[in-house]
């Protein structure tokens, strides 16, 4: 049976705390010709892409600041969307200049270029330096992806040395739909990692509804963005989740105008998300509890941790109020001694590059 939620030892959750401290994301365009409803980004249609796409004097900004990103501890990048098959050439670009850098490349596809031949050849040759596909197929996906270009391209991919999972949107809770859908996938592509994600009210899907556990307990595991990410505008999120369509949101990584060095060490220092990353969300629930005491969250948090981000920093005045709350001392100083613990080897890379 399909599952929404997985227990971990304590070892496992460090190592996914401390990923995103070597991990950045890039979403090359808004657009996207799929229209699947759960998607957590608020595309818009293929045809609008060239005005919503990221710009070719950024991208051989971002090409040129890769060595140094390597230096400074990256390891990873993933490029995303919309549909970042749009555009091709500044994946080719990007990837390209990652490799160069020592740094591995993610590319993240809904694959609606696989249904012709010559058209999945030309995309797969012009990017041999992306060394993992994340495709995404789905019960979402399914009206306009047909499986069995899925496993076509798929296999065509993997026949280049690249790695390919495929990330699968499902309900929570799973429901017979997306269990049959999960059975297809193994059946067809029986040696490729296969991912289950839930849904998350976000992007395509905001108007989902979330509903609280009734539990006063703040959710029992942290904040694991894998990263900032750089939207097509040049603006910034702190994660590829629930503050994808946030552009005001509190957070220090709000924009990569001075370059994506600069945006990393904003995400790498800021004391909200520092204290959300190591800690979790307890002192955040218990700060929001004496700020305002009838807010929704304060009579029972929801189960998932981006849920609660989404309540907590959509509203722009709470979320201010909660960040000088978190900056003050000596909230800041405790939050520092706990990420200290948990983030050790990316803090000493840090004070090695500023050395």
């Amino acid at each position: 049976m399909l599952a929404t939620s997985i227990r971990m030892a304590s070892q496992d959750l460090v190592l996914l705390q401390q990923a995103g401290e070597h991990h950045l994301g890039l979403s090359m365009t808004k657009a996207c010709p799929l229209s699947c409803g759960h998607c957590s980004a608020a595309t818009v249609p293929a045809s609008m892409h060239g005005s919503v796409s990221i710009p070719s004097a950024d991208v051989l900004r971002y090409c040129a600041e890769m060595p140094e990103l390597a230096r400074r501890g990256l390891t990873s990048i993933s490029l995303t969307g919309g549909e970042p098959v749009l555009a091709l050439d500044h994946v080719a670009a990007l990837s390209r200049a990652a490799r160069e850098a020592g740094i591995r490349t993610t590319l993240v596809t809904g694959l609606y270029w696989a249904a012709g031949a010559a058209t999945r050849r030309k995309v797969i040759a012009a990017l041999p330096c992306v060394d993992s596909w994340n495709i995404s197929w789905d019960r979402f996906h399914a009206a306009e992806v047909k499986l069995a270009n899925v496993a076509i391209a798929v296999r065509e991919i993997l026949a280049t040395g690249a790695a390919v999972t495929v990330r699968v949107a499902v309900d929570d809770p799973v429901d017979s739909e997306d269990e049959e859908m999960h059975r297809q996938l193994v059946d067809a592509l029986p040696a490729v990692e296969i991912v289950t994600q839930s849904v998350r009210p976000v992007g395509r899907a905001a108007d989902r509804q979330v509903h609280g556990t009734g539990d006063h307990a703040a959710p029992g595991w942290p904040c694991l963005s894998t990263g900032p990410l750089v939207m097509p505008d040049g603006s910034a999120r702190p994660c590829c989740s629930s503050m994808m369509d946030e552009p005001h949101h509190p957070f220090a990584a709000s924009s990569a105008k001075d370059g994506l060095v600069a945006l990393r060490e904003a995400w790498l220092n800021d004391p909200l998300l520092l204290m959300l990353r190591a800690i979790g969300f307890a002192p955040v629930i218990g700060i929001l509890s004496d700020i305002a005491p009838d807010h929704p969250l304060t009579l029972g948090t929801t189960a998932h941790p981006c849920d609660v981000c989404s309540a907590l920093f959509s509203d722009r005045a709470l979320a201010g109020a909660i960040k000088d709350a978190v900056t003050a001392e000596p909230v800041a100083q405790l939050t520092r001694a706990a990420a200290r613990d948990v983030f050790a080897p990316a803090i000493r890379k840090q004070e090695e590059a500023h050395a």
